[in-house]
């Protein structure tokens, strides 16, 4: 159960003075920057709300570049590899501790996904705001990056592959004349 039961776009319909996630530098950016950023193109802020559209968390897709330089084995000699940033990411006070913020990543994995398949896109890549997060990130097959080990990345595609794979097992398990 992740708590929400709607992911809609931050666009003014509730009122954002009422998030609190206990982050001070985290709330002051919801309540005065998410907003216009979201209305300027700067980012994509995704709200989760409660069947009473109180928020329960939220998260932020950017358009990323990561240099592919910095990349293990440069990356198939890209330069240059399209990424999102998971840039923002909060769970409210009241829902905390109940693995929302978990769920909030996997939603926007899944979001990440579903970009890729329309937009070249390879990476999902994520600064870890303390201990805590870099241990979540861990724990869903994110990388650490060599150069800074609060970022981490994981590829789309080997995630779209993961994913195919356990489906085509699922249907495996569900109908015996597939596995032949």
């Amino acid at each position: 159960m992740n708590g929400w039961t709607s992911i809609v776009r931050l666009d003014g319909h509730f009122d954002d003075r009422l998030f609190t996630c206990g982050d001070v530098a985290m709330d002051t950016w919801v309540h005065y920057s998410a907003q216009g950023l979201n209305d300027r193109d700067l980012c994509r802020v995704h709200v989760c709300l409660d069947d009473e559209d109180d928020v329960v968390g939220f998260y932020t897709l950017t358009n990323w570049v990561v240099e592919g330089v910095k990349l293990p084995n440069n990356y198939g000699g890209a330069t240059q590899v399209p990424a999102l940033l998971l840039g923002h990411l909060g769970v409210a006070t009241k829902h905390q501790r109940r693995g929302v913020g978990r769920e909030i990543v996997l939603e926007a994995l899944d979001h990440a996904l579903r970009i890729r398949e329309e937009s070249g896109v390879r990476l999902l890549v994520v600064d870890a705001k303390n201990d805590v997060a870099a241990g979540l990130y861990k724990s869903l097959g994110f990388k650490s990056h060599a150069s800074n080990p609060r970022t981490f990345y994981v590829k789309l595609k080997l995630v779209a592959d993961a994913r195919a794979r356990d489906a085509l097992e699922d249907a495996k398990t569900l109908n015996p004349l597939l596995a032949e």
